[in-house]
């Protein structure tokens, strides 16, 4: 007896031993074997392949879906034939993917976190040639696309809006300065808004007076686009205002976690990339929202019309082992950094004139005490954002581990996030290792992620998504290979440490690619350490293939760059 019955959120997969279709059912996504009941789980969210599955193996399915195949199959991206002028060559997954873009016109990108979206947004402006064009994400991405594009063409140029180029950008688009633009969703308004004609409680895009330099732009990236999943809120009506200007040719709707709590949340996202055309009317798509029955329906559309997605596991071969993240973000306690960063200039001064060793080396110690108090203030300034990044994690339901030094961030940590796990000194061992054990857990046999080769079923994951270690308690000798995400919301003090926390998840049993993220405070100490830790790395690494440890000298470089670099004393 072959049987496929549907539950609530999983479906219970039934059959008599049979090992061709055990591998089969084992490579269904986060299947889980209940030996209690002797029957493969898998959650509706995964119906097709549920489905697809059941058909190829002649199950009996729910509501006699056997007889007939409610999904289309997935359509293959196509091949990318034309040549674009970047400065670093894509990997061969992303190919496809700025392939449909540019066949597709406005579409959603739902690649998995960590697949590159980024770079497949840019390469399918540059291949339509459609600019200016501006970019939508969330303020402490900002940075981050800046970079990105400096990283890709040499040809387009990229500015963030601030107060100072409110009204000048459209001048430095006609002179051929720059052709891409930024603007988080926070400030959209801003600079683009002239007035509303209604009180703001009642308005509508109708009602938004938008400044005349919004039909500059030919083309639109919308990051994190979930973002604006409620149609009702300030920020989705202004970008559905934009993205819907006749002069806007294309948008591109980019979101690892397109859905968050139901169906409707693709309507504004929909709507933005003018594709809710395919589902005929609002009324209607709202409808096959509504009955779950028709889901299948709404992927099958979605995938034939405007949207694609691709798991880590479906490229993993393409991509890098380890990448590494710049993530910067805005302190929140300027002044008081502000403040702490004028004591130490005046440190460095009386330091650089010092004309006693003796005297110099006593000033040492003080610059060096002062630059621990910068990163103190910057850590509590990130808080904010990287929490930010941590539930956009969350959401998408991958695992992530975050680093961190201070008791006062971890105290707030625990407060914003009462269920995930630490890994402390201020812990037992005994607590520790529960800890550890409980975020490398399988829910079904309680073996660790490590242990879990030879298993008659597929490791699936705890319900505990987020830890946070401190890099003195856990930065060696643990493995955390459950997750393929870490982030470091404080810098550790020299490049071995960075590798050492990394190699945590990057490690023998890891299956998955690594992204670490660094947390950087905007215009802080931050980013004189993380440049002082890449220095030391490069370095140690050409002479040696080691990376040095010594928490010295990168004391030395951070003061180095302060007084040759950018912030010059």
């Amino acid at each position: 007896m072959r049987t496929i019955i549907e539950k609530e959120t999983l479906f219970y997969i039934s059959f008599d031993f049979d090992r061709k279709i055990t591998s089969a059912a084992k490579k269904l996504p986060n299947a889980e074997y209940n030996t209690k009941y002797k029957r493969w789980e898998v959650s509706i969210k995964h119906h097709e392949q549920v489905f697809n599955f059941g058909q190829n193996f002649g199950f009996d399915l729910p509501d006699g879906k056997s007889k007939r195949n409610v999904f289309s199959v997935p359509v293959e991206l196509p091949e990318l034939t034309q040549n674009i002028d970047l400065l670093l060559k894509p990997y061969a997954y992303q190919e496809p993917a700025i392939a449909y873009g540019i066949e597709k016109g406005s579409c959603i990108n739902g690649d998995a976190p960590g697949c590159g979206k980024t770079m497949e947004a840019l390469a399918t402006v540059i291949a339509l040639g459609l600019f200016p064009c501006l970019i939508i994400p969330p303020a402490n991405l900002k940075d981050n696309w800046e970079e990105e594009v400096a990283l890709w063409t040499d040809k387009h140029k990229a500015l963030i809006l601030t107060n100072s180029t409110k009204h000048t950008w459209p001048v430095f688009n006609q002179m051929g300065m720059y052709d891409i633009f930024i603007v988080n969703y926070e400030s959209l308004k801003k600079y683009f808004v002239v007035r509303l004609n209604k009180d703001r409680r009642n308005w509508t895009v109708k009602d938004v007076v938008f400044h005349p330099n919004i039909k500059n732009f030919k083309s639109v990236i919308v990051d994190e686009s979930h973002r604006i999943k409620d149609p009702s809120t300030i920020q989705s009506k202004l970008v559905y205002g934009i993205c819907t200007q006749p002069t806007v040719e294309f948008v591109n709707a980019l979101s690892g976690t397109p859905i968050i709590n139901k169906p409707i949340d693709l309507l504004p996202q929909l709507a933005i990339t003018n594709n809710l055309r395919h589902f005929g009317t609002i009324k209607n798509f709202r409808e096959m929202c509504a009955d779950n029955e028709r889901w299948p329906e709404i992927n099958s559309i979605l995938r034939a019309n405007c949207y694609f997605r691709r798991e880590k596991k479906d490229v993993l071969t393409d991509l890098p082992d380890l990448t590494r993240q710049k993530i910067f973000c805005s302190i929140t306690n300027q002044s008081e950094y502000d403040a702490a960063m004028a004591d130490l200039e005046t440190y460095l001064r009386d330091w650089k004139q010092a004309s006693n060793s003796q005297i110099a080396k006593s000033m040492k110690g003080k610059v060096m005490v002062q630059i621990g108090v910068l990163k103190n203030i910057s850590a509590r300034g990130k808080i904010y954002d990287a929490c930010q990044y941590i539930d956009d994690v969350l959401e998408s339901g991958e695992k992530i581990v975050v680093f961190i030094y201070l008791h006062e961030v971890a105290d707030e940590l625990k407060i914003r996030y009462p269920k995930a796990l630490f890994y402390t000194g201020t812990q037992t061992d005994k607590e520790k290792a529960k800890a550890k054990h409980d975020f490398q857990k399988c829910t079904v046999c309680d073996k660790k992620f490590e242990r879990h080769e030879g298993s008659d079923h597929e490791f699936a994951p705890s319900e505990h998504q987020l830890m946070f270690i401190s890099y003195k308690s856990g930065g060696v000798g643990i493995t955390l290979t459950a997750a393929s995400i870490c982030a470091h919301l404080e810098l550790p003090w020299t490049a071995a440490d960075v590798e050492q926390d990394e190699s945590r998840e990057h490690r023998n049993s890891q299956k998955n690619a690594v992204q670490s993220a660094f947390f950087i405070g905007r215009n802080t100490i931050d980013e004189q350490h993380y440049q002082a830790i890449l220095d030391k790395r490069e370095m140690s690494s050409a002479c040696t293939g080691a990376i040095d440890d010594a928490e010295e000298t990168t004391y030395n470089s951070i003061i180095n760059l302060l007084n040759h670099g950018k912030n010059t004393i």
